[in-house]
């Protein structure tokens, strides 16, 4: 039998298999993709991933640090971050005195494993006389603390720069813009002075008074090499007195600790922060009152006479009121009486005058208020193109002390004989004391440096500080008021033919015041930096400072006021005030 040509097989429950689509095919790609979606998209992400993690290694952004110097001047701790501001432009060290100076509080926010990079500049901002800048003998500039003794008076800059050390890779070198590691910068500026023992300036010294006794001691102008404030102590007889500026003594007044007579030691200790300090002693003494001035202790008349009563020495001077002379008796004048503004009663039965003079007070010059001091001189600019700083003011000038007024005399008598003449007028006002004049303003500081690359000026040359404004004048001081002039009273019975008696009791004229304080001239401006390579002049010298105002005027002392007199010789009465004469 024969064989058929073709078999087929059939096995029931398996379907036949398909061949995959090609791509040649119509449609072949679409349903390729459709078949392979989830293990594209899945390759997909993985491939951004990848490349946002290479390509984002490569462009991250590495923050630059932040320095910041710690600076350790004695006592204090000073932080400086970038620039210094106002209040800390300028700190004043003594020469030969370490100064600490530390980076650790320098900051780096993105990362702060990372280890920082130190590096240090100390420049001095002035130059010696012959032109050439002093060394600061300092090598070893690579590390987090810097300890420095300046030796040289003047102003130096401290500048502390801080890098990163961020890691690059070699796409990070040749692409990222400014490289990896980033820094910054902070500045310190000092200026080291020669130290010196404090400048006593101390006013009100007393040397000799009487009780009770006053006296007020001012050493608030004295100043530390560093103009720094002073640390006071003062002793009187080795007790403490006061830890203030100001001091005021008092001896013999009610309820004072001080009361008798004697010798004194005021002694005044001033220290610096550094410790250096300045001792002076005042010695000084006290007496006791002036006694009072009664019949009984007035020494009699040495010149012969053959005068029957009371009479005194020649002259006469009060040292307090007193009542002189008897009814029943008569007295003799002295040719000079001095009554020193105190009351004055004469009596007597027959009043012998010759050619005396009752004078209510001495001829004595007037001393005045005391001149104000002159203002300190502005600082100088310390560090490149620093200002000036402003002149200090003139003190004020004092009141001129007001003129005593006189005191009353009375006079009782039977008959008067000779020429009688009573000034009892009021002492004049005393004049005011200058003002100080005004301190100069500091000096401007010299412009920075300019800076010149190979190709171009980088920076031109800095503007120089502008000088400090002139010190105010300080104002004058006002005259003190004139004396009220002293009442005078004289009662007689009758008057001989050739006397007569001229009686004056005016007010005096004040004092005039004082001459106000002129004001002082600004500080001249710095120069401006100085030119290196392509960097050539650019003008910019700073500018002078403002002259300082004169210190305002004061008025003259009040005038005082005439007193009555009162004039009557048997029955005629006259009563007037400020002058009499009798008879006319």
């Amino acid at each position: 039998m024969a064989l058929p040509s073709t078999i087929r097989v059939v096995v029931q429950g398996a379907a036949p298999e398909k061949e995959a689509p090609k791509a040649s095919e119509p449609g072949g790609l679409v349903r390729f993709v459709s078949n392979n979606l989830g293990a594209f998209l899945t390759f997909l992400g993985v491939l951004i991933t990848a490349g946002v993690a290479f390509f984002g290694g490569i462009f991250q952004k590495n923050e630059a640090p932040e320095a910041r110097i710690t600076m350790v001047v004695g006592t204090e701790r000073i932080v400086f971050a970038g620039r210094p501001s106002e209040d800390q432009s300028l700190r004043i060290v003594p020469t030969g005195r370490a100064v600490r100076m530390s980076g650790a509080a320098s900051l780096d926010s993105d990362d702060p494993v990372e280890r920082l990079v130190f590096k240090w500049t100390v420049t001095p901002l002035f130059a010696r006389t012959d032109g050439t800048t002093p060394q600061v003998g300092l090598t070893d500039l690579d590390k987090r603390v810097l300890e420095w003794t300046p030796q040289v008076s003047g102003a130096y800059e401290i500048t502390l720069d801080v890098t990163d050390d961020h890691r690059c890779n070699f796409l990070q070198l040749l692409i990222a813009e400014g490289g990896c590691r980033k820094s910054s910068t902070a500045l310190a500026h000092l200026v080291a002075r020669d130290p010196s023992e404090p400048a006593l300036i101390v006013t009100g010294i007393p040397v000799v008074g009487s009780l009770p006794f006053s006296a007020n001691i001012n050493a608030a102008q004295s100043r530390a090499f560093d103009d720094r404030p002073l640390r006071f102590r003062w002793t009187i007889n080795g007790s403490e007195l006061s830890a203030n500026p100001s001091v005021a003594i008092a001896i013999g007044h009610a309820g004072d600790d001080l009361t008798r007579p004697g010798s004194y030691l005021l002694e005044l200790v001033a220290e610096d922060r550094w410790g250096n300090r300045s001792v002076r002693a005042y010695p000084f003494s006290v007496r006791e009152a002036a006694p009072r001035i009664v019949t009984s202790d007035v020494p009699p008349d040495s010149r012969p006479t053959n005068f029957q009563g009371i009479e005194f020495a020649d002259p006469l001077i009060l040292k307090d009121s007193a009542e002189l002379g008897k009814d029943d008796q008569p007295l003799r004048l002295p040719s000079r009486i001095v009554t020193n503004g105190f009351s004055l009663t004469l009596r007597a039965s027959a009043l012998h005058a010759g050619r005396s003079i009752i004078a209510s007070f001495e001829n004595v010059p007037p001393k005045g208020g005391l001149d104000g001091l002159p203002g300190p001189p502005g600082p100088s600019g310390g560090t490149s193109g620093e200002s000036g700083r402003p002149g200090g003011q003139g003190q004020d000038g004092s009141m001129g002390p007001n003129g005593p007024s006189a005191g009353a005399i009375k006079i009782l008598a039977k008959t008067l004989s000779g020429h009688l003449t009573i000034r009892n007028n009021g002492q004049s006002g005393e004049p005011g004391g200058n003002g100080g004049n005004g301190g100069q303003g500091g000096a401007g500081a010299r412009g920075g440096s300019s800076r010149s690359s190979v190709f171009s000026c980088a920076a031109g040359p800095g503007h120089g500080g502008n000088g400090g404004a002139g010190g105010l004048g300080g104002a004058a001081g006002r005259g003190g008021d004139g004396g009220n002039g002293g009442a005078v009273t004289v009662t007689l019975e009758e008057l001989d033919r050739d006397a007569d008696i001229n009686i004056q009791s005016a007010g005096a004229p004040g004092g005039n015041s004082g001459k106000p304080g002129s004001g002082a001239p600004g500080g001249p401006g710095g120069p401006e930096g100085s030119s290196t390579g392509l960097c050539g002049p650019a003008g910019r010298q700073g500018t002078s400072g403002p002259p300082g105002l004169q210190g305002p005027s004061a008025p003259s002392g009040r005038a005082g006021e005439s007193a009555p007199i009162r004039l009557q010789v048997g029955r005629e009465l006259t009563e007037t005030s400020g002058a009499l004469l009798y008879p006319k």
